[in-house]
């Protein structure tokens, strides 16, 4: 079985230069007139809860079905569902865990997380959403290794077999999952949702809709000084991560590209403005 450097979490100074959506920002207002929608802030903070509180908690997650489970885990983590669907995809053919630790690095690339492949692929295995098999499909949790019973000069010996190399598949929950992520019919739940920002939305879209894309401060500074934002002050990365979790745009080669389901927001924009119009 592939072994896996125990540092790869660690955080890369060169990730941080170059990842520009967490760039500073510029605020004219003190952080406490910041309202909670402006999407720079968590809208609850809560605490750290206490050991008991803790433990209950994963006890509860650890019984819910694993449909919930993985629902959950995808809107936990709705700045990774890239990553979690791209090895979901991936592992939809038994893969060696070598190749899919590969293919992770590879989808880290571009969204930048401190957990690791193997973090990712345990995160995955307890939601129920794919699972750690052998080459000929069998649950690798229930394999039995028989020791080896070895004679050397006589003297009987007993020793460890061999573990069976480790493929990860899909579960069923997990293809559902994949399957039911609908981006066309997301992107239109985001647009639909917010009539009154849908020009912001369509500024931001054409903006990245180039060879070159866009990075944070070219959007931020396009997007400065429009009343439609000023009250409440509403913040570029607010409208950027929600076109981001509808998966109309990606973070790609250091700036925001279009997706090829992005590409029809145009067209849902011009549908909903014109019914607009009408009304």
């Amino acid at each position: 079985m592939a072994q896996h450097d125990s540092t790869d979490f660690l955080i890369d100074d060169s990730d941080l230069e170059s990842f520009d959506p967490l760039a500073d920002f510029e605020a004219d207002e003190e952080i406490d007139d910041i309202p909670i929608e402006s999407g720079l802030f968590d809208p609850q903070d809560a605490g750290f809860p206490d050991a008991k509180t803790l433990a209950e908690d994963t006890e509860k997650a650890r019984l819910q079905p694993a449909e919930v489970r993985t629902a959950d885990l995808m809107d936990a983590m709705k700045n990774q569902r890239s990553v979690l669907l791209g090895i979901l995809d991936f592992v939809q053919e038994l893969r060696t865990d070598e190749d899919t630790v590969a293919l992770i690095k590879e989808l880290k690339k571009d969204n930048y997380s401190v957990y690791s492949p193997d973090n990712f692929c345990l995160l995955l295995r307890r939601a129920g959403a794919i699972e750690r098999v052998t080459a000929d499909g069998t649950s690798f949790e229930g394999v039995v290794l028989e020791p080896n019973r070895v004679i050397i000069d006589g003297a009987e010996f007993w020793e460890p077999a061999d573990q069976p190399e480790l493929f990860w598949s899909i579960t069923p929950v997990g293809q559902a999952a994949l399957d039911g992520f609908q981006p066309r019919t997301l992107i239109r739940q985001t647009l639909e949702a917010e009539p009154e920002y849908r020009g912001i939305y369509r500024t931001i879209i054409e903006r990245i809709d180039c060879e070159e894309g866009a990075d944070q401060k070219a959007l931020s500074k396009m997007y400065d000084n429009k009343p439609v934002v000023e009250k409440p002050r509403l913040f570029v990365e607010r409208f950027i991560n929600h076109l981001s979790e509808a998966g109309a745009i990606e973070w790609k080669d250091k700036a925001w590209r279009l997706t090829e389901p992005g590409r029809e927001a145009y067209a849902v924009l011009d549908e909903l403005d014109k019914a607009a119009s009408n009304e």
